[in-house]
């Protein structure tokens, strides 16, 4: 553990119930954070920044935490009963939205395929074929039910 951190369990307090923030000694929730692209929210503590679910973690715990998943998929939400410290593969089979490059449906694992979509699901590292589906519900309802099956770290819904 850094100064940082140090300095972090001296001014900052976490209500678990409600994800937030407060310094020490004060009900006003802390203000000056900022959320990144992706949706992490993000503290600035002497002149350097980190995410609040990772300040959460340490302050629950007391540890650094190998990697933090946010269980209902909701990056902003960081309700201890959200929060859950995970390997990497865990917390990529939780994610629900799909990556920029597959903007073109904007559905995890549905591509398109002329007037068609086809589904894919990544396991052990092989891309794993489900089909080719008249409509992008059909594709999507395949996916799910692989990832089910096959992502074990997947507790956030479709």
């Amino acid at each position: 553990m850094d100064a940082s951190w140090l300095e972090l369990v001296k001014l900052v307090r976490y209500e678990p119930n409600i994800g937030e923030f407060f310094r020490k000694g004060s009900d006003e929730p802390i203000s000056v954070k900022s959320h990144d692209k992706r949706g992490y929210i993000k503290f600035r503590i002497s002149r350097k920044k980190y995410f609040s679910h990772r300040i959460a973690w340490i302050l629950m715990t007391g540890k650094w935490p190998i990697e933090v998943d946010h269980i209902n998929g909701i990056k902003s939400d960081n309700k201890w009963s959200n929060l859950r410290e995970v390997d990497r593969g865990t917390n990529m089979q939780n994610q629900s939205r799909p990556q920029k490059d597959n903007k073109s449906t904007g559905v995890l694992g549905v591509y398109p395929r002329g007037k068609k979509f086809f589904s894919s699901i990544m396991v052990h590292k092989k891309t794993l074929y489900l089909g080719t589906f008249d409509t992008l519900e059909l594709a999507k309802t395949a996916y799910w039910n692989a990832k089910k099956q096959f992502h074990l770290g997947c507790i956030s819904g479709a």
